[in-house]
């Protein structure tokens, strides 16, 4: 088996940099779905063993050690997202320690191999990567942004909801509300509070004696007795079963009263 037959039946052309003690194998291998490529460069180290002086490995052996990696790293890639290089690089890494482990002195391999690969998101994919991260910072800074406008919304309602629940409990916090806004006009927001508490306390003693006047003018307890009455008269006519009364000794006289003056 040659190299160039071996490049042939790869599909991809590897770079392959042959070195005293390291070679290097760079392609692209397609990830899951086929969709899209990782960028692969894998670093291999070799060691002579036995007898073997020279200074690089049988041509014949660096090409069957190459064979058996870029095929197991195409496969174990093929089951990785495109979009994550990392996962992919960790899992063919454990892969290769595994078959560096197994073809130790076996068949065509007389050295003693080792290697690692890194895997790199192609430019296609990269840019993808790209715009997502973009798109995925701008939610969340609209999202941070949102975040501090509803605490700071809710800060001040609060403070509001505080000041207003404060207010209601003093006659004076419109007055000192003017004054916060107006401290130059102090004479002028003065003589407006003692006015309409005057005003407030005038208007409040005639509604007062409105209602005492009407009290006077009629009997209230006589016209409950007189509802009761005509309501109990309705149920009968209507052939409906009439409570009996319950007799209070303290209204007794007042309901003989009411009946006497019906009569």
């Amino acid at each position: 088996m040659s190299l160039p037959w071996l490049i042939k039946y790869s599909g991809r052309s590897p770079v392959l940099n042959g070195g005293t003690d390291d070679l290097s194998l760079s392609f692209t291998t397609p990830a899951c779905d086929d969709a899209y490529d990782f960028a692969v460069n894998v670093r291999l180290t070799w060691s002579p063993a036995g007898r073997r002086r020279q200074g690089r490995p049988e041509p014949s052996e660096w090409e069957y050690v190459a064979g058996l990696v870029r095929d197991l790293i195409r496969t174990e890639a093929r089951s990785h997202s495109p979009f994550e290089p990392g996962a992919a690089e960790t899992a063919v890494n454990s892969a290769l320690t595994r078959l560096f482990a197994r073809i130790a002195h076996q068949g065509q391999v007389r050295a003693i191999w080792s290697g690692r690969a890194e895997f790199d998101a192609v430019e296609e994919v990269r840019m993808l990567q790209q715009e997502r991260s973009k798109a995925l910072y701008q939610l969340e800074t609209e999202a941070a942004t949102a975040h501090q406008q509803t605490a700071y919304t809710r800060e001040v309602r609060l403070a509001w909801e505080n000041f207003l629940a404060e207010a209601t409990k003093s006659w004076y916090a419109r007055y000192a509300a003017q004054l916060t806004e107006r401290p130059e006009a102090v004479a002028d927001v003065l003589a407006a509070m003692l006015d309409d508490r005057e005003k407030t306390a005038t208007h409040f003693l005639r509604n007062l004696d409105a209602m005492a006047s009407a009290h006077e003018r009629s009997n209230v307890f006589d016209m409950v007795v007189r509802s009761d009455r005509a309501l109990r008269h309705v149920m009968q006519v209507l052939g409906l079963t009439v409570p009996p009364l319950d007799p209070d000794p303290l209204l007794e006289p007042l309901v003989a009263s009411a009946a006497g003056s019906e009569g």
